[in-house]
């Protein structure tokens, strides 16, 4: 079977006794009438990356200074420019997770010469990132509230501006890492704030985003908000010196 039910989920997810699901349940934001998904991961063994290769990486960050990010946030991302390898000439964001293992890392082309913006090197599946929850994970809990952006460039504008509970898609959709990350914490609103652009796609992502949350928790939990007078959060930071 591809499905199996919420009780099953949870008693798997927490480790929960089958005669105290129902007890775990109680003024909970989880939509009983659904069942779950099974994730199928990619056929290979999930790997972590020597922390000691970020000593590699240069402090170059005016790329994101030039549009408006502050520096600090850069440096506590632990980020820097990659000078060879398949991520050379990007500014690399190291992906760490929830023990601070180094699990994969995103690069932004800063050359302005490369078709690809951004380019991912996962050790763990990208379904399972969760980012920057290393860093950000206590003001989410703090605020009982989430911004799910598509890009580490419009977290990174979010959080110049004060935002800091924020986590990256990595694209349109909303990956089974993030939402069983927001289960754990029993998440209170999550805010989804995709791309605008003139073609439609952020909107319609926002959309397949919300029905895939809308799966795991009560449909009030989550809401779409789209910036506005710039193409994405990024965008208007560097137009507005503000979001």
């Amino acid at each position: 079977s591809d499905c199996f039910s919420l009780r099953d989920f949870l008693k798997l997810l927490f480790d929960i006794p089958d005669d105290k699901v129902e007890d775990f349940l109680k003024n909970k934001n989880y939509n009983l009438n659904l069942n779950i998904e099974k994730s199928v991961e990619e056929a290979k063994i999930p790997k972590t990356f020597d922390i000691k290769m970020l000593g590699n990486l240069l402090p170059h960050y005016d790329f994101y200074i030039e549009r408006g990010v502050d520096v600090n946030i850069l440096k506590s991302l632990r980020c820097g420019l990659a000078t060879d390898g398949k991520l050379a000439k990007r500014l690399v964001f190291p992906i760490l997770n929830s023990k601070n293992e180094l699990i994969g890392f995103s690069g932004r082309d800063v050359t302005g010469e490369k078709q690809i913006k951004w380019k991912h090197v996962a050790g763990h599946p990208r379904n399972t990132w969760v980012y920057p929850a290393f860093l950000n994970s206590k003001y989410i809990k703090e605020r009982n509230k989430v911004i799910i952006v598509e890009s580490i460039g419009n977290a990174i504008a979010l959080m110049t501006a004060g935002f800091n509970n924020v986590l990256v898609s990595f694209g349109t959709d909303c990956s089974l890492g993030i939402i069983n990350f927001l289960l754990k914490l029993n998440i209170g609103s999550i805010i989804i704030s995709t791309d605008n652009d003139e073609s439609g796609v952020g909107a319609a992502a926002a959309i397949k985003m919300k029905n895939r949350i809308d799966r795991y928790f009560d449909p009030y939990v989550s809401r779409i908000i789209h910036v506005s007078g710039a193409k994405d959060w990024g965008e208007l930071l560097q137009k507005e010196g503000k979001v």
